[in-house]
């Protein structure tokens, strides 16, 4: 029988970092954990990964009208062989413009970062701030 984890639980694995490593307890909320904004992010143009404070720098921490940057989440996930992950857009995104392209589930056994495209597909840029809440998850 399957079961959803409830809040206390995703508090709790992310305080011991088990499950949600380098995670914040304000993102669980309710049955749902928000995974946020990393630092990382691949653009066209660019030769490699950057970071925000390069990609601010150069004036280039935004997503332009029909863009699509790659994204790398903060936190990193090691979900154990029973449990799955549901994935689900936060209304918000999509409210300002914002498809995430990506998976709508993580697998048992998966060790890593999140990966996302984040494509915009408004008529004005997209600030790429780290720490935003980015795609909602059940457990």
């Amino acid at each position: 029988m399957s079961t959803i984890i409830r809040e206390d639980e995703l508090r709790t694995f992310v305080n011991e970092g088990v499950i949600i490593q380098n995670g914040s307890v304000d993102c669980a909320e309710g049955h749902k954990y928000d995974f946020r904004l990393g630092n990382r992010f691949l653009k066209a143009g660019f030769n490699s990964v950057q970071t925000y404070d390069e990609l601010k720098k150069r004036d280039a921490a935004i997503v332009e009208p029909g863009e699509v940057v790659f994204v790398l989440t903060c936190e990193r996930v090691e979900i154990p062989i029973d449990v799955s992950v549901t994935l689900f857009d936060k209304r918000k995104m999509s409210h300002e413009g914002i498809s995430l392209l990506g998976g709508s589930s993580i697998d048992p056994g998966y060790r890593g970062y999140l990966v996302f495209g984040i494509h915009n597909i408004a008529g004005k840029v997209f600030h790429l701030k780290p720490g935003r809440k980015l795609i909602g998850a059940t457990f």
